[in-house]
């Protein structure tokens, strides 16, 4: 198997200049081969000219339009490497971080991904991606820094979710990519996670690989703290919708005031106008829902795959 690296990039110029030559020193060292494409969401700085100038082997798509995640959807499509691996463009690459990923997927049939292990950027905290999902208080969530997940993170096992990382580009493909429902982010990554695993595809992890994470530079720039807390708890309620058994979208609307009230009393209205906005995008997500295909796992299962 042979793998492909996408980046996606925004006005990134300042944090490729740390991360991209870790990416392409992985590349090269892969054993197994990979390339390296920087998929630009319409950049308005000099990102491009500078990549062009210090790194001419990569290749370079620009996006028709700044869809985000979803700009990942069309080139995934047209590449023919059976592993992509799709980066944030403030990721770096441990020098041996590919070959590992690939072999996963070569042992594993049933793999739709394979998440790294994730650190900060000094390298010595941890902070994902061994990931489970869970359905708390009326809400659906993923967490990386779960009650023992130090016990885990040490060997190969399974995964949830990862918002970066290897996948199955055939599978990926067939899931349709990321939703546009999400746009412009959050939740989109869990989506097709969820999506996959209930058709029986599998998420695994692999600490063999490792990545060094800045995090939430982007969304910090563009929208803010509060604002990227809105769209997030908007998206957990169309995600609500659109993936989970009724049993659990009922409870959630239940007790949507509730939470939403204790959290206005506390000063924190970014639920309840998470729930707002929500409101009249709810009816499309349940247009959404996958009815016609058998789940091979009930939410159930997925909610306590990892303990």
């Amino acid at each position: 198997m042979k793998a492909h690296i996408i980046v996606l990039n925004y006005n990134g110029i300042e944090i490729m200049n740390e991360c991209i030559a870790s990416v392409v020193k992985a590349a090269r060292n892969s054993k197994k081969g990979c390339l390296v494409t920087v998929l630009d969401n319409k950049s308005t700085d000099e990102s491009l000219p500078w990549l062009k100038s210090h790194y001419p082997e990569i290749n370079i798509v620009v996006a028709d339009e700044n869809r985000v995640l979803c700009s990942y959807n069309k080139v995934v499509e047209s590449i023919k490497e059976e592993v992509v691996i799709l980066l944030n463009n403030d990721i770096k690459l441990d020098a041996n971080a590919v070959d590992p990923l690939i072999a996963f997927f070569e042992d594993n049939n049933d793999a739709f991904f394979v998440a790294s292990k994730v650190f900060d950027f000094s390298g010595k905290k941890y902070e994902g991606n061994l990931t489970r999902f869970f359905f708390r208080w009326g809400f659906f969530g993923a967490e990386a820094q779960f009650k023992g997940h130090e016990r885990l993170i040490s060997s190969s096992g399974f995964s949830m979710q990862q918002g970066f990382g290897a996948f199955s580009r055939v599978k990926f493909v067939e899931l349709g990519g990321y939703d546009d429902i999400y746009l412009p982010g959050r939740l989109e990554d869990s989506d097709i996670c969820f999506r996959a695993w209930k058709r029986g595809w599998k998420g695994y992890y692999e600490p063999e690989s490792v990545m060094l994470h800045k995090g939430g530079e982007s969304f910090k720039k563009d929208f803010g703290i509060r604002k990227t807390l809105v769209m997030n708890f908007k998206n957990t309620y169309l995600f609500i919708c659109k993936n989970l058994s009724w049993k659990y979208v009922v409870l959630s609307l239940v007790m949507a005031l509730p939470r939403n009230l204790v959290f206005l009393l506390k000063g924190r209205p970014e639920f309840f106008m998470g729930f707002l906005q929500s409101l009249p995008r709810i009816a499309e997500a349940i247009r959404r829902r996958d009815r016609n295909r058998e789940a091979v796992y009930s939410d159930e299962d997925l909610f306590e795959m990892i303990k």
